[in-house]
């Protein structure tokens, strides 16, 4: 296992025991958790992390706007046939938006730390390995 690294790499006798989808690899990163976390999220936050110019490169943001917008519209259009009623639109199309986003945005996060942590795993192995091995042809 690499130093301090944020995972566990699981025994071979634990691997035959994984189902399905499950990574052979147990994350044991030690993270504030509660308002704990919370508040020193918070204590990272500057306003010039809220300009255009900074959102535009945060990875998933893109994806989850479009999958809220898309679907936020869908449902407000959907409740508006239904209803005829303005404001009960609005609230359900914004609910919507906000819900999609969010569920959005977090399973593309799981997602890409869940590769980031394949790459370390990768890269920790290799460095792992012998650096040269041995050609039987120049024996």
């Amino acid at each position: 296992m690499a130093p301090n690294a944020p995972y566990e790499i699981l025994k071979d006798s634990d691997r035959a025991t994984l189902q399905g989808n499950e990574v052979p690899f147990t994350i044991t990163e030690d993270r504030p958790r509660g308002f704990k976390a919370v508040r020193e999220g918070l204590k990272n936050l500057s306003t010039n992390d809220f300009r255009v110019e900074n959102m535009t490169k945060m990875p998933c943001l893109q994806q989850a706007s479009i999958y809220g917008v898309s679907t936020g519209l869908s449902m407000g259009a959907i409740r508006y046939v239904v209803t005829r009623n303005v404001r009960s639109t609005g609230n359900w199309g914004f609910l919507t938006f906000g819900i999609i986003s969010m569920v959005s945005w977090e399973y593309c996060r799981f997602q890409r730390k869940l590769i980031q942590l394949q790459f370390e795993m990768i890269s920790a192995a290799n460095n792992e390995l012998p650096t040269k091995i041995a050609n039987p042809l120049d024996q």
